[in-house]
């Protein structure tokens, strides 16, 4: 199963709107400590093990979308201010995931 999931395809514009992604938890104001480059790399790979198990060759946004609030909510650390204020690490993964532009589909 692992060396069919790395057979999906990632587009690029799916892999970059990944580094986006990971990168804006580095720029986020409630965020102290933002995710690392090594994350990019675990969201890509559970997206194609995603897409493998719904059968399908290629990465679509929505499976970066559904797995990354998992997949970094536990890899930044929220600044005191935003803890104080009820907003958890997935909470703010969630918005910079909605506040993020989704990569559209290239034409051939």
């Amino acid at each position: 199963m692992i060396e069919e999931a790395r057979q999906v395809h990632a587009a690029p514009a799916i892999r970059k709107y990944i580094v986006d992604l990971v990168e804006a938890t580095r720029r986020h104001s409630d965020v102290y400590l933002g995710a690392s480059p090594r994350a990019s790399i675990m969201i890509l790979r559970a997206s194609r093990a995603l897409a493998a198990a719904e059968e399908r060759d290629f990465v679509i946004p929505d499976d970066v979308k559904t797995l990354a609030p998992s997949a970094l909510s536990h890899r930044i650390i929220v600044t005191a201010d935003a803890v104080m204020s009820g907003r958890s690490a997935e909470v703010l993964v969630r918005e910079i995931v909605d506040e993020g532009g989704v990569p559209i589909a290239e034409s051939p």
